[in-house]
């Protein structure tokens, strides 16, 4: 398995002091939020992009890719009815794949559930304008050696795409190996099945994992056993990345790390003791 780091749980801390933590504690990857970068991401010049690409080498940290993707600017929408801000955001999505191409590939991890939510229009039409978006987008993210993943969310965050399957039957929808869906533990609130199940039923549309407790807290400041989901992951040959992607951040970063760390630990001596 290979492990990273969602760059948000550092707040106020460099990208530098950020990347300096995340490779002290032994993670290997770093997933970014592009707003954490500028409060305009598409502003920013290619001298500043460059540089963020550099800061990772420096600390020997693969670029995973971006997620929280439209939290800034602000006034974006996916799948609003009115089409001057809808083509505005996805242009701005052009420009994040592009960009991700820069950094040398990865994933952007679709979540943005207000940014794509059916509001005063049918869900089904909110659905055609995000599956419009998403083949326009496809093929430039494939040049790029990009993967766009659709992140289900829980119903009290968006109206739009709330479970896997709705996350799958999407993915077919739009029928392009660019896009792709997530496995989130956090967001697994409208599921029926356990998440070992979850990864079985849908591991040929999960392309990206993101590690955290249900209530949001980091791995180990709960009682969830990973265990068995680790193993489900490794039976159906998952090589992506697992992302630490913390809500609850009470602890220090560094605490937060080390406690992840021993508990992922632990998984994999029990996984390869069992």
């Amino acid at each position: 398995m290979r492990y990273a780091i969602c760059n948000e749980l550092f707040e106020n801390l460099s990208l530098a002091q950020s990347c300096k933590i995340i490779s002290e504690h032994g993670f290997n990857g770093i997933e970014l939020a592009p707003y954490t970068l500028s409060d305009a991401p598409d502003k920013m010049s290619l001298q500043a992009r460059s540089a963020t690409k550099r800061i990772l080498e420096d600390f020997d940290l693969q670029f995973v890719g971006f997620h929280w993707l439209l939290n800034a600017p602000a006034g974006l929408h996916l799948t609003t009815p009115d089409s001057a801000v809808r083509i505005k955001t996805w242009d701005f999505m052009k420009f994040l794949v592009e960009f991700c191409a820069e950094m040398g590939g990865g994933i952007l991890v679709l979540g943005s559930g207000k940014k794509r939510n059916a509001d005063g229009i049918p869900v089904e039409k909110a659905l055609e304008y995000l599956t419009q978006g998403l083949r326009e987008l496809a093929p430039i993210a494939e040049s790029g050696n990009t993967t766009i993943v659709i992140e289900p969310l829980s119903a009290r965050i968006t109206n739009v795409v709330n479970t896997l399957k709705e996350a799958e039957n999407l993915i077919h929808a739009i029928d392009h190996p660019a896009v792709s869906g997530i496995f989130d533990f956090h967001n697994c609130t409208e599921e029926k099945q356990s998440w070992q199940a979850l990864i079985e039923c849908f591991k040929d549309s999960i392309r990206h994992v993101h590690l955290n407790e249900i209530d949001g807290g980091y791995p180990g400041s709960g009682s969830s056993d990973y265990a068995p989901t680790f193993a489900a992951l490794k039976r159906c040959g998952y090589g992506g990345w697992i992302s630490l992607e913390v809500f609850d951040q009470k602890e220090s970063p560094e605490r937060i790390l080390r406690e992840t760390r021993r508990t992922i630990q632990n998984i994999e001596r029990r996984l390869a003791f069992d």
